[in-house]
């Protein structure tokens, strides 16, 4: 028989550390061969082969949230301070005669720097300008027409716009209006530095300027520049002053 030769053929030709070899006459096979070689293990004969377990899915890394930005912070607005009220100047110093009217405007007072004596029952005082009576008069002292007197008016609170109301000449009859001077011009100055001419008209009824520059003040003065003479005296006479705030 061959057999022998055969298998120490196989067993001399199989690679050292062979476990096992079959040998017939088609040849020698066995485990340490190819599936040696190629590193695959043989299941024994008649067990069925047990697939390799499938390796679970790779739990993906997280995906990282995007930084949220904090909100810029909102800068504070500035907030714009008023604009500093300008100092005004020191009414004139109070001199001659003075009262204290209540004007429709507030308290105010008010300096006449010269004035007509009384005559009889009559006085010609400042008072005259704000009772409401047009047959009283403030009548100006200095000789001649009276030119360079003055009434300064001193107002308790800052004026608001308003308009100037006057009643020129002495309005106790008609014969007194025309013997006596009149009022024709006015320089006005005020405290705010505004200044100006008021001319009048030789006429008993009232005259009126709206004043809005007059905005703000605390003081101004009126002095007597020009005068409608009288046809029998020259004494300057004005019967009447109104202040009065303007509405919107």
């Amino acid at each position: 028989m061959r057999l022998p030769i055969l298998a120490a053929l196989c067993i001399a030709a199989a690679p050292a550390g062979a476990q096992l070899l079959i040998c017939d006459d088609g040849g020698c096979r066995g485990d340490t061969g190819a599936a040696a070689q190629t590193g695959i293990s043989r299941p024994a004969p008649g067990t069925a082969a047990t697939p390799p377990p499938i390796p679970a899915p790779a739990t993906p890394p997280p995906i990282p949230s995007p930084p949220v930005a904090a909100p810029a912070p909102i800068p504070a607005q500035p907030v714009a301070s008023p604009p500093p009220i300008p100092a005004q100047p020191a009414a004139p110093a109070r001199s001659g005669t003075c009262v204290a009217p209540r004007l429709a405007t507030g308290p105010a007072e008010v300096c006449a720097s010269t004035v007509l004596p009384p005559q009889g029952t009559n006085d010609y005082g400042p008072e005259n300008l704000f009772d409401g009576d047009p047959a009283t008069a403030w009548v100006e002292g200095l000789p001649g027409d009276g030119i360079g007197a003055t009434l300064t008016l001193i107002f308790a609170q800052p004026l608001p716009q308003v308009e100037l109301v006057l009643r020129t000449g002495y309005q106790k009859s008609n014969r007194a209006y025309a013997d006596n001077g009149r009022a024709a011009e006015l320089h006005l100055t005020a405290s705010n530095g505004v200044s100006g001419r008021l001319v009048l008209q030789d006429t008993p009824v009232p005259q009126g300027w709206t004043l809005a520059e007059l905005a703000g003040i605390t003081w101004m003065t009126l002095e007597l520049v020009a005068a409608h003479p009288g046809a029998r005296w020259q004494d300057t006479a004005l019967s009447a002053m109104e202040i009065l705030p303007l509405h919107d």
